[in-house]
């Protein structure tokens, strides 16, 4: 066979080959597409034979970054993501479901790399059992449901509506599908069709499917949500609407002071109904530095004889830590955790050093008692909440928030103890040696470890009395080794408050008066009260040094190193102001009087 013709031939197999091959492909090529971690999430998957996998859609990877293997009836999906000097990968493991349509999830391996830092993190996730994670769908109006609602956060009129009616035609298309059911709900949601949704959750909550599904049961909870905050609302109840006004942009310092000493008469709030029931994402850095800055100001109202108003203002931010529990987030969560123990700092502050009488104790014990009765109902909730583990929540900031939550109650647990010791201090001259003798404040003894179910430990010396929570290693270290967690969540280490007989910071009844820093510094001679926006941990509040003297925090703006070398004639001018900006320039300070001339 001549040459020519042999070459002509070897290319008409290829060709038809590769055609045969690329119809092979095309027709034997599926698309899938799944709801994920209880119907708040979707994702598409193109299946292509000989090629493989991929990621095509959805908004649970990210699908330039994400690849996929999968053998059989198991599956790896691995996102990486490089940013800003930051490196991670996740890998989530799934496994074939029994209907062989649904993926379970075996676990999630996750690690973080800063080479800036050099620092590395990492860690394996399990679940056990297996938990229900993809739901094959196979229905494109989910797509158009997902990008409708992206327009709705967008602001783009008509959107949500429109939205509504795709899951209208989803739930008649699969009318006993839960996962549906939810995008049905979160639509209803968006639309604020309140009363749809509490017949809804009625009529399906009982569906055993979603005990079976801890994303399902998380993702029907958070609907639940969305109807309580609506019920509270229409009765004037919802302390949530108050906690949105606090961080509104247009609310200066005095206008927070006031509304979170308000949040003190509410005990229930939920989030308003927001981005069809899928919670908004909070700012960390927001609620620390408003929790911060109102906890400064109730310094500065001790320092001013404003006593009540400065007690209520710190109980105030640990109600409002309690009230964002109620935000289905695990950010909220944490945010929640953060404010609780900032607020409890402040509180330990008020009872040791500001309560100068047993009626004023017995007064601030009176609220110790109800914030630690809300504490308890969060906790009896927490037992009872699914737990979900979604991939962007195992990272460092987010590890064990349960027992970040616990030793907030520890906290408060403990200032109730301190209240009670030095209780006994101003009314029988000694502190408590006994459990009968933290009475009448705590008439049962010392109060509940939240982290052993068991009394609280202390030790009683005539000087000095201790009591420590064995925190959350449940070890018992005698309150010789303090807690700290930033060592990890689950370090070694006792949550430890110390009573002295003697106050550290004596604040006076009546309003502090100073000549000048001197003589400031005569009437605090262990120092003023911590500056906590300081770099420094264990900085005090910093004073001028003539009169007028004022009295100040560097605030949030982190101006503090180019102050301190000149803190000697340094002069506050500039009073912070969050509608400026949370982290705007300026410090926060008060004026002293001069003492009056007689």
């Amino acid at each position: 066979m001549p040459f020519k013709k042999r070459v002509g031939i070897a290319v008409l197999v290829l060709v038809t080959t590769m055609v045969v091959a690329a119809a092979a492909m095309y027709f034997g090529s599926s698309r899938e597409v799944y709801l994920a971690e209880g119907g708040t999430r979707y994702l598409v998957m193109l299946r292509v034979p000989i090629i493989g996998t991929r990621v095509i859609g959805g908004n649970l990877f990210d699908v330039d970054t994400s690849s996929v293997r999968r053998t059989g009836d198991r599956m790896e999906i691995i996102s990486k993501i490089d940013s800003e000097g930051v490196s991670s990968k996740t890998t989530t493991e799934l496994m074939r479901a029994e209907n062989r349509h649904d993926w379970m999830r075996n676990g999630v391996r996750s690690s973080v790399n800063v080479p800036m830092m050099d620092t590395d993190w990492s860690s394996d996730h399990k679940d056990d059992p297996p938990s229900p994670y993809l739901h094959r769908v196979d229905d494109e109006q989910v797509v158009e449901y997902f990008n409708l609602a992206a327009l709705a956060d967008a602001g783009k009129p008509d959107a949500a509506s429109t939205q509504f009616v795709v899951a209208t035609k989803l739930l008649n298309s699969h009318p006993d599908d839960p996962h549906v059911r939810i995008l049905y709900l979160a639509a209803l949601a968006r639309n604020q069709k309140v009363d749809e949704m509490r017949t809804r959750l009625r009529e399906w909550g009982g569906d055993p499917a979603i005990a079976r599904d801890k994303f399902l049961a998380a993702s029907f909870k958070t609907q639940s949500i969305h109807v309580q905050a609506a019920d509270l609302r229409a009765s004037g109840r919802n302390g949530y609407d108050i906690i949105e006004r606090i961080i509104a942009p247009e609310s200066d310092l005095e206008a927070q002071t006031r509304l979170v000493q308000e949040l003190l008469k509410y005990d229930a709030g939920f989030p308003s109904i927001t981005s069809g029931g899928v919670t908004r994402n909070p700012s960390f850095l927001v609620w620390q530095i408003a929790s911060k800055a109102l906890r400064t100001q109730a310094v500065f109202m001790m320092l001013e004889g404003r006593h009540d108003e400065a007690f209520q203002t710190l109980a105030g931010v640990y109600r409002m830590g309690q009230l964002m529990v109620n935000e289905p987030s695990p950010l909220s969560a944490l945010i929640a955790t953060a404010i609780r123990t900032i607020a409890c700092a402040g509180i330990e502050d008020f009872v040791l050093n500001d309560c100068r009488t047993t009626l004023a104790l017995e007064s601030a014990s009176t609220v110790l008692d109800e914030l630690r009765q809300l504490d308890r109902q969060r906790a009896d909730d927490d037992s009872a909440r699914p737990a979900t583990d979604s991939p962007a929540s195992l990272s460092p900031s987010f590890e064990k928030p349960e027992m970040r939550a616990l030793s907030a109650d520890a906290r408060l647990q403990l200032v109730r103890l301190a209240a009670a010791a030095r209780h006994r201090l101003l009314a029988a001259g000694a502190f408590p040696t006994t459990d009968a003798e933290f009475a009448p404040l705590l008439k049962d003894g010392p109060p509940t470890d939240p982290f052993t179910s068991t009394p609280l430990r202390y030790v009683s010396t005539p000087d000095l009395f201790v009591g420590y929570s064995v925190g959350p290693d449940k070890t018992d270290d005698g309150a010789r080794f303090v807690y700290d967690a930033t060592n990890g969540v689950l370090s070694a280490g006792d949550i430890i408050t110390s009573v002295p007989r003697d106050r550290r910071i004596p604040y006076p009844e009546m309003p502090v008066r100073a000549s000048s820093g001197a003589d400031l510094d005569r009437q605090f001679p262990a120092g003023l009260p911590a500056d906590i926006f300081a770099d420094m941990k264990g900085r005090r509040l910093s004073r001028t040094t003539t009169a007028p003297v004022r009295v100040f925090s560097f605030g949030p703006d982190t101006d503090e190193g180019t102050i301190l070398p000149q803190i000697e004639t340094y002069i506050p001018e500039i009073q912070y102001d969050p509608t400026n900006g949370i982290v705007s320039r300026g410090d926060l300070f008060i004026t002293l009087p001069e003492p009056a001339h007689e």
